[in-house]
């Protein structure tokens, strides 16, 4: 990670974002089931959401942390 951090913060970014966008199809019916029908007033919806949009910033924050430690997190 810390020879290419661009290429590590892609990886990351798109794993989170399209992990959960993936788990969410994969498990719709145990997911609806447990929460009922998708709506992002549910808490767990809303949540799940923000998860999967706020993935490049949490992409951001994994590589800095790694690749610049304390001194990185509190420049960023």
């Amino acid at each position: 990670m810390k020879r290419h951090p661009l290429l590590a913060f892609f990886i990351i970014a798109f794993a989170i974002t399209w992990g959960f966008g993936a788990l969410f199809f994969l498990f719709s019916g145990q997911l609806i089931s447990a929460f009922g029908e998708p709506d992002l007033g549910k808490p767990f919806y809303r949540a799940w959401f923000h998860l999967a949009v706020y993935g490049a910033p949490a992409a951001a924050f994994i590589v800095i942390a790694v690749t610049r430690g304390m001194a990185g997190i509190r420049a960023y």
